[in-house]
């Protein structure tokens, strides 16, 4: 050890001389700034990537025993649809076997099915509702 209490074997170490009249040891592998009392900034910098969530159609199904009007009423309250749209996808759903009710994010796509389904068992109807990836 030297006389200021530092091993010498393996370590080289830079004197500095401080105005105060102190003297300091800098090791190579230590930071300056951080020997004088000052703190040093680090910056990161991290880079997200943000998707949009992949999207779900909502298929009502027909059937012989759901109403017309019960169906218009379905995409009124839960699909939030016009009247005027309601009917045109109600009709669609009558002829064609299918309609399109809208298209969400698969989370919101499920609750709407969902709740499309419920209101059709408490009613008693067979109403289907599928998700298909747009």
């Amino acid at each position: 050890m030297n006389c200021l209490g530092y091993p010498l074997f393996g370590v080289y170490a830079t004197i500095l001389n401080v105005d105060s009249g102190t003297t300091k040891i800098q090791r190579p592998m230590e930071n300056h700034d951080t020997n004088t009392g000052n703190k040093s900034k680090i910056e990161i910098k991290t880079s997200e990537k943000v998707t949009t969530p992949s999207l779900f159609k909502v298929l009502m199904h027909n059937d012989d025993y759901t109403t017309m009007e019960f169906v218009v009423e379905v995409l009124r309250d839960i699909f939030r649809k016009s009247p005027t749209e309601a009917e045109k996808i109600m009709l669609t759903i009558h002829f064609q076997g299918v309609g399109h009710c809208g298209t969400f994010p698969y989370a919101i796509a499920e609750t709407k099915a969902d709740q499309a389904r419920l209101k059709a068992r408490k009613a008693g109807f067979p109403l289907r509702c599928s998700l298909e990836e747009a």
